[in-house]
């Protein structure tokens, strides 16, 4: 048997159902995420992810090896913010502590 390992980061997209990635962005717009952890995250489209399974298993001497699969690299803080900008959702930063403003006013 031959085997290709994919490793993706987080996964953000559609089909989600059981918010096992998205479940972040959702907690965030609910305001229920108490504070900024410091580092970063990695992410990837769900999308874009699928399309390197799928070229991986079609790859002639792909069997064996490792693919790390990542779209995007951020501090959590510029994550956040990112999702509140597409939200529409204005995050205020106090600190380690935000903020949520539907209103647009931080």
């Amino acid at each position: 048997m031959q085997l290709v390992c994919m490793r993706p980061t987080l996964l953000l997209g559609p089909g989600d159902t059981n918010l096992s990635s998205c479940g972040t962005v959702v907690s965030l717009l609910q305001g229920t995420v108490p504070l900024v952890p410091h580092g970063g995250v990695s992410m990837v489209d769900v999308r874009d992810a699928a399309q390197a399974f799928v070229a991986a298993m079609q790859q002639q001497g792909a069997a064996g090896k490792t693919y790390l699969l990542t779209g995007a690299n951020m501090p959590c803080a510029a994550y956040f913010e990112l999702v509140g900008d597409v939200a529409g959702v204005c995050i205020c930063w106090w600190g380690f502590y935000f903020i949520f403003s539907p209103w647009g006013v931080c």
